[in-house]
């Protein structure tokens, strides 16, 4: 699995077991005039304003040429509310985190858009989300 860093890059886990792999991607927040809310951007951020994800890619998709599978998994981005703002950013060090299953029903890689597991996007320490791996 990777993540898809604009159209075509492949990013691979910062860390992995087993169980459990771990992204990390930088994510900028724009701050529009206007009164707009503010929003993610960056390369890793994709579709449209108010509905931006991350794609987690599988199988061929992630670059592995011999598998059976051609899967993405779009992870939904949090909506950026003034609190969760401040909270997270109180402190260098803080991450926001989120969790999903990596499976689909049919026993394959997670694909479409998928469901963030426990409270969604959280702000946590960094050095316990990579240890945590969500």
């Amino acid at each position: 699995m990777a993540v898809q860093r604009g159209t075509s890059e492949l990013i691979p886990p910062l860390f992995s077991t087993p169980e459990r792999l771990v992204f990390e991607v930088l994510l900028t927040v724009s701050h529009p005039t206007g009164g707009a809310p503010p929003w993610l951007v960056g390369p890793y951020a994709q579709g449209p304003v108010g509905a931006r994800f991350l794609y987690v890619n599988a199988g061929t998709y992630a670059g592995q040429a011999d598998s059976g599978w051609s899967r993405r998994a779009k992870v939904p981005l949090p909506t950026l509310t003034p609190e969760l703002l401040q909270h997270v950013l109180s402190s260098p060090e803080l991450v926001m985190q989120a969790a999903i299953l990596g499976q689909a029903r049919d026993g394959g890689p997670a694909c479409a858009t998928v469901r963030l597991l426990g409270n969604g996007w959280v702000a946590a320490p960094a050095i316990v989300a990579l240890r945590m791996g969500a």
